[in-house]
């Protein structure tokens, strides 16, 4: 059974998925409860700035026991109560699960309609997976699929064509503060992918005064001779802060970089104009209470749909279409998935026919005194097994993708006298 368990920005504010956002730290220790979990067979964790979602593969068919042992997983890692984030994720299961997942890869369930880099983000959610062995047959395939839907999507529909990024939606914002904004002096606080988009950006615009940090020196150096920025040593960031109009940050931390006591102590002595925080970072790099201080205003990434989702109309059309290139994506997937499940009962069938030839031919194994009569009576029994079993196979397969196991595989089980366990991955 390939289960779900999510959040995402559209059912939780920014406040609720910091929560539960994976770091690198959080990230390895989510692996070993995952790998050591006696009932969970393969693991995948998909984490970005706007959601949060654990895909897995459980041995047994109980979808409300999977349900809570994913949640209190997630719980345990982050030491946060399940009521807090509970009513605000998602769950689900097989069929919905897998094309939640290719609508994700397709760029169909991002915050900014069509976006690229959520394919990326999957892809190395996959990688990441397969790296600490903890993704196999299936999930490996699901995400392969969704990774091949979402790169079809992209060449076959327009969907992707002026999307606008939470890096240039950012930007917009600012733009939309400063009628001026290549006067402005902008400080970018993180040089990671999220940070080259949004500076590449300001430079599209003519911001002349673009200064550059990052904990990695090399990193800010690396960006800042691209765009002919300033680079700031990460130690001087808050005298810079105290000098500039707009501050954008987009850094990994678990916890607030800037705390309202930083900001107004490096604002307190150097300023009289405004000082704009645009935060992109999930969790925050700006604690809410920086927003009550005099003079400074807060945009977090939850505050960029409203740009974002302004763009969305002219897309619609192209996303029926995606939506349509997911549906075929996601049958062709699901009747694979389906026929996966009927394998166990022809393998019994099969051992079974097999232990009742060998059994025939032991019985007969002393009354045949020519050694290649033997051999032929061998062949000749075995090549019946394949020819009988050819048929039901075939059916089998056929019935199950097309109506899934639950409705054929106990029958099956009865009418060829199979006594074994039911299969795990029913519907």
């Amino acid at each position: 059974m390939i289960c779900l368990l999510g959040q995402n920005h559209k059912t939780a504010s920014v406040g609720l998925r910091e929560k539960i956002a994976v770091t690198d730290e959080k990230r390895n220790v989510l692996v070993e409860i995952l790998r050591s979990d006696p009932v969970l067979t393969e693991s995948v964790v998909l984490s970005t700035c706007n959601r949060m979602e654990l895909y897995t593969v459980a041995s047994d068919g109980d979808a409300e026991q999977r349900r809570q042992r994913l949640g209190a997983i997630l719980s345990e890692v982050h030491g946060v109560d399940e009521r807090e984030w509970a009513s605000t994720s998602y769950f689900s299961r097989d069929e919905h699960a897998i094309r939640h997942l290719f609508r994700v890869a397709s760029g169909l369930d991002s915050m900014v309609l069509g976006e690229g880099q959520i394919l990326a983000q999957v892809k190395d959610a996959q990688e990441f997976a397969r790296g600490q062995k903890i993704a196999h047959e299936v999930l490996e395939r699901v995400f392969n699929e969704a990774i091949s839907c979402g790169k079809r999507v992209r060449s076959d529909t327009s969907i992707s064509e002026g999307s606008v990024s939470v890096a240039a939606a950012s930007v917009s914002l600012a733009r939309k503060i400063f009628d001026d904004i290549a006067n402005q002096s902008v400080l970018l606080v993180g040089a990671g992918d999220t940070g080259t988009r949004v500076a590449r950006h300001l430079q599209l615009f003519g911001v002349k005064d673009l200064r550059v940090t990052n904990r990695t020196r090399a990193r800010a150096d690396a960006l800042a001779t691209e765009l002919n920025a300033s680079v700031v040593p990460f130690d001087q960031l808050d005298e810079h802060l105290g000098q500039v109009s707009i501050a954008i940050t987009a850094v990994a931390s678990q916890e607030p970089l800037f705390t309202a006591d930083r900001v107004k102590a490096a604002i307190h002595r150097t300023r009289s104009a405004p000082l704009f925080m645009i935060d992109l970072a999930v969790p925050r790099n700006v604690a809410p209470d920086v927003d009550g201080l005099g003079g400074v205003f807060v945009y977090d990434v939850d505050d960029l749909q409203g740009i974002v989702l302004g763009d969305e109309a002219q897309r619609r059309e192209e996303a029926a279409k995606a939506e349509e290139i997911v549906t075929h994506r996601v049958g062709g997937f699901v009747q694979w998935y389906r026929m996966r499940a009927a394998v166990p009962a022809l393998n019994e069938l099969r051992q079974h026919l097999e232990t009742l030839r060998q059994a025939e031919i032991d019985a007969v194994r002393n009354k045949v005194h020519d050694k290649h009569d033997l051999e032929l009576v061998d062949k000749v029994t075995a090549r019946l097994i394949n020819k009988l079993l050819h048929p039901p196979t075939v059916e089998l397969k056929r019935r199950v993708a097309e109506d899934g196991p639950a409705a054929h595989l106990d029958a099956f089980r009865q009418l060829f006298g199979l006594d074994g366990r039911a299969d795990g991955d029913r519907e």
